[in-house]
């Protein structure tokens, strides 16, 4: 039996009219109503969350001193009242509050993915140079071989300066 066929019978009727009236069902009067009704356990579930989600508090035991409309005195009622204020006042903003960590957690793993697809990214590109590195001086030992030079690296170390000559003489001089 669905939620909604459930609210049309008078039993639910009246647990519905109370829980609105008073704040606060117990689940021993959910049972006792739902008693000589054809519901299994399922639908017994699906009736205490519609009761929540219309903001009736579903608890083991009633305290009559507390309790609104139930004897209590005037304490009792605005106590009452303000709790179902404060939840309804509140209630919005938790829900926005739980909505906005939820996006920051979403923004939060994405950002972390995203700074590791970099990383691997500037590793590879790391890589890269290195090899480029390598290629190049690769390349340049190859051409002073078939140049017949010497090697870049010991080039420089055996060729006479420009401005000496060996003879002690300015080689602009000459």
């Amino acid at each position: 039996m669905s939620v909604v066929e459930l609210q049309e019978l008078e039993e639910v009727k009246g647990l519905i009219a109370k829980g609105q009236r008073v704040g606060v069902l117990t689940y021993a009067e959910i049972a006792t109503a739902t008693a000589g009704l054809d519901v299994d356990e399922a639908d017994v579930e699906e009736l205490h969350g519609f009761f929540e989600r219309s903001e009736i508090e579903l608890v083991e035991d009633i305290d009559p001193a507390t309790a609104v409309g139930g004897g209590g005195g005037p304490k009792a009622k605005v106590v009452g009242l303000f709790g179902r204020l404060t939840y309804r006042v509140l209630g919005p903003y938790l829900h926005e509050e739980r909505e906005l960590l939820s996006h920051l957690v979403r923004v939060n793993e994405a950002l972390e993915k995203r700074c590791d697809e970099l990383v691997l990214r500037c590793e590879q590109l790391n890589q890269d140079m290195v090899d480029r590195q390598a290629a190049e001086a690769e390349n340049q030992a190859k051409l002073a071989l078939w140049l017949n030079l010497d090697p870049p690296s010991t080039a420089a170390a055996s060729r006479p300066s420009a401005t000496s000559t060996g003879d002690g003489d300015n080689a602009s001089t000459r």
